[in-house]
């Protein structure tokens, strides 16, 4: 068995950035440090459309039929905010309904208490269908940074599978030419990104689905 297998990572925290402090264009004052990932959702949010809304929002401030035309995050974010106790600027509410995407895409508008913390991996693992292996074994293709440790840890913190044995194969790139249909100058040697795979002996066993026949490709 590999050495250290059954060793726990300490999965990744957030970090912050404090080098350029962000600074409320409304308020004119330095709010606090910048989160990597401090978004709250952007793809969910939905603005005001109406024109007329947003000239009545613009003229009387206290104008709540706007809440009627965007997305309840957009809502309860103003609601959030009244509770603790910081009542949106007539200049930030129009711009918070207006485009709450490009609003809340920046750090220094959204309170730290308010903030969404989500951490999005930035590589991928994916599982191979393999017929030469049993129900109690799993392979994967991993990024090349990825060690078993951090398989070991994925697997569990994601979807409580344990393991047993764990066993890591790098596939070597091809060495081949840049230019290689070229008759008269090959190019020079290039060689193709290398691949890892790792493969995991599971505690309990794991039956791939059924391939389904009769799928349409017509479609």
């Amino acid at each position: 068995m590999p050495r250290g297998v059954h060793a726990t990572r300490v999965l990744p925290r957030l970090k912050s950035r404090a080098a350029k402090p962000q600074i409320n264009k409304f308020r004119k004052q330095e709010g606090a440090v910048a989160l990597y990932n401090a978004k709250r959702r952007i793809l969910t949010s939905k603005p005001v459309w109406d024109k007329a809304v947003l000239a009545r929002l613009r003229e009387n401030p206290f104008d709540e039929t706007w809440r009627q035309h965007v997305s309840q995050d957009v809502t309860q974010f103003v609601d959030d905010m009244e509770a603790q106790g910081t009542k949106l600027l007539p200049e930030e509410k129009l711009a918070l309904v207006a485009n709450p995407a490009q609003y809340f895409s920046r750090p220094h508008n959204v309170p730290v208490n308010l903030r969404q913390q989500v951490y999005f991996p930035r590589f991928t693992v994916v599982m191979q269908r393999n017929p030469y292996l049993g129900p109690y074994y799993a392979q994967f293709n991993v990024p090349m940074n990825m060690s078993k440790l951090d398989m070991k840890s994925y697997l569990k913190e994601l979807y409580n599978v344990d393991v047993v044995h764990i066993r890591s194969f790098i596939r070597s790139g091809s060495i081949t030419r840049k230019r290689a249909s070229s008759p008269y100058t090959r190019g020079p040697v290039v060689r193709t990104p290398s691949s890892k795979r790792i493969t995991v002996q599971l505690v309990e066993p794991f039956n791939w689905p059924v391939k389904p026949n009769d799928v349409d490709k017509s479609l």
